[in-house]
């Protein structure tokens, strides 16, 4: 056995080691309520379709999906908000 197959052997026995405590360290996703960010009034064509979809998001998270309404600069509100939420 040459020293490159003596180097990937030890790798592929490195993440058999690695993954088992990857998958006991990772959380449960989501951890925390789900905030979906309309920027336009309540009550237009966007609103609706945001409300319909957090209606059948319980089917695939445990966590409710809140429809938050952010009206008066459009799309540019949003991105200022985004950028600051990080």
């Amino acid at each position: 056995m040459g020293r490159g197959e003596k180097i990937v052997l030890g790798m592929v026995l490195c993440s058999f080691l690695v993954l088992p405590a990857m998958a006991a360290a990772a959380e449960k996703f989501p951890t925390k309520a789900i905030e979906l960010i309309v920027p336009f009034a309540a009550g237009g064509s966007t609103d609706v379709l945001a409300r319909l979809v957090s209606k059948s998001v319980p089917k695939y998270f445990d966590k409710p999906l809140a429809v938050l309404n952010k009206p008066g600069g459009g799309p540019a509100l949003w991105s200022r908000f985004f950028d600051s939420t990080g």
